[in-house]
């Protein structure tokens, strides 16, 4: 998770990295037979489309690849979960646009775990 923030800091300081990002985490998803890699992987493709889109050179690609493995017949069960996890929110930042605030330690664990934050606030 530590890492997962340190990678998001440098990543929404700078946009000319996201697409590499994108596509160095699509290598680690393909052919991958190792199957502990490979959920790992996907987890860090849900956690980088939750916090900020690609760009259009390569979302539809990113997007096409994402709903392929989300609706294959030959993919592990928990491997589609997140991928249908992940194209929600490929769909949702691209319509929001990057995050300016780095996400924070409790909203990384609660994106890992489905769980929705609840805030108070006192007007």
């Amino acid at each position: 998770i530590e890492l997962v923030g340190k990678l998001y800091k440098q990543v929404l300081k700078r946009s000319e990295l996201r697409d590499e990002l994108f596509a160095q985490i699509s290598k680690q998803t393909r052919n991958n037979s190792d199957r502990q890699y490979l959920i790992k992987a996907w987890e860090l493709m849900y956690l980088c489309a939750s916090c900020m889109p690609p760009s259009k050179d390569i979302g539809g690609y990113l997007s096409e690849y994402v709903h392929n493995v989300a609706h294959g017949v030959s993919t592990d069960s928990e491997v589609q979960t997140l991928a249908s996890n992940t194209l929600n929110a490929l769909k949702h930042s691209v319509k929001a646009g990057p995050r300016h605030a780095i996400p924070g330690r409790e909203e990384i664990e609660a994106l890992l775990i489905g769980k929705r934050l609840t805030t108070i606030v006192f007007f």
